[in-house]
């Protein structure tokens, strides 16, 4: 849909697929850090596991550190591929579809 919107190159379709593809791993790397067990561990005796909750805190952050270069970079080669129209598109649809989430 983006791609057919902004009229992409080939070349610019490879990047927002990579841009894509650090976006999913960054998801995987997140999820993996906090899992269902995990929050049940915290609550599963008679106190709450505060250590262990920061554990998964800073597991998660770690995650996002992590994924976090490769993320930007990835946004940045691929809005930076693009011209100024395709700039100006982009822009617009993140603006109404932001403005939308935010009502």
């Amino acid at each position: 849909m983006l791609a057919h919107r902004l009229d992409l190159t080939t070349a610019q379709q490879q990047q927002l697929d990579e841009l894509m593809n650090q976006a999913q791993r960054q998801r995987r790397a997140l999820r993996s850090a906090l899992s269902p067990a995990g929050l049940q561990d915290l609550v599963a005796s008679e106190n709450f596991d505060r250590a262990g909750a920061l554990e998964l805190f800073n597991a998660r952050l770690e995650a996002l550190r992590a994924a976090g270069p490769g993320l930007v970079d990835a946004a940045g080669d691929f809005f930076d591929g693009l011209d100024f129209d395709q700039q100006q598109a982009l822009r617009f649809l993140l603006r109404s579809r932001l403005g939308r989430r935010a009502q």
